[in-house]
C-alpha cells in the first residue's frame, strides 16, 4: 500500500514540477485569437478643408478700384486709333478785325469767305479755292484737315484764287464718306503769321 502511495506521489510531483518548471509566458494574441503582436491602430483621416472665406473690401477700396476702371476707359476713348484715322483738326481762334477801316491792324475790314469747288469727289481731283475779303497783299495758306495743302496770295483787294490737290491722297482715300475741313492762316509776305482766316469743306466719295 505504502508502495503505491509513493508511486502516486511520484507521478503527481513529476506532473505538478513539470508544469511549474516548463511555463513559459504565452505570446499576446491579436482579435482573432492567432498568434503574434497585435496590429497597429489606422491612422486618423485628415480633417477636411475649411471653405475659403469672403474677403470683404472696403469702400475706400471698391471705390480706387472704380476710379481705375474709368480711367482705363477714358485712355482708350484717347488712345492713337492707329494710322488710318484722321488726325485731330488744328483748334483755330478767328483773331480778324472787322471793325472799320484797319484799325491799325493792317487787316481788311471786309469778312472773309473760302469756297472750294467741287464741294465733293475723289481725293485725286484738283480743287478750285476761292478766297476774298482776306488782307490785301498776304500770303494764305490752306490746310486740308490737318494736313498742309498749299498757298495762296492776295490781290490788293484781298481776293485770291488757286487750283490745289488733296494732299496725301492714299491716306484720305481710307475714308469714303467723310468730310474734312479746309481752314486758312493769313501771314505777311515776310512769313510773319497774321490770324486765322475762314473754312469750307471737301467732303470724300
Amino acid at each position: 500500500m505504502r508502495s503505491r502511495n509513493e508511486d502516486l506521489n511520484k507521478i503527481r510531483e513529476a506532473i505538478l514540477g513539470g508544469q511549474v518548471g516548463d511555463r513559459r509566458p504565452s505570446p499576446p494574441t491579436g482579435k482573432k485569437g492567432k498568434g503574434g503582436p497585435a496590429p497597429l491602430p489606422r491612422p486618423a483621416p485628415p480633417p477636411p478643408p475649411s471653405p475659403p472665406s469672403r474677403v470683404r473690401k472696403s469702400f475706400g477700396e471698391i471705390v480706387g478700384g472704380l476710379l481705375t476702371v474709368a480711367a482705363i476707359g477714358i485712355w482708350i476713348v484717347n488712345a492713337d486709333p492707329g494710322p488710318f484715322a484722321p488726325p485731330h483738326p488744328p483748334t483755330h481762334q478767328d483773331v480778324y478785325d472787322s471793325g472799320s477801316g484797319d484799325g491799325g491792324s493792317g487787316l481788311s475790314a471786309a469778312t472773309p469767305k473760302l469756297k472750294a469747288s467741287p464741294e465733293s469727289g475723289s481725293v485725286r481731283r484738283v480743287l478750285s479755292l476761292t478766297g476774298a475779303g482776306f488782307p490785301p497783299d498776304s500770303e494764305i495758306r490752306l490746310t486740308f484737315h490737318a494736313t498742309a495743302m498749299g498757298s495762296a496770295r492776295t490781290n490788293s483787294r484781298g481776293s485770291f484764287k488757286a487750283k490745289l490737290k488733296v494732299p496725301s491722297a492714299d491716306f484720305y482715300a481710307h475714308f469714303p464718306g467723310q468730310t474734312f475741313s479746309i481752314s486758312t492762316t493769313y501771314w505777311t509776305l515776310d512769313g510773319v503769321y497774321r490770324g486765322n482766316g475762314p473754312g469750307t469743306s471737301y467732303r470724300v466719295t
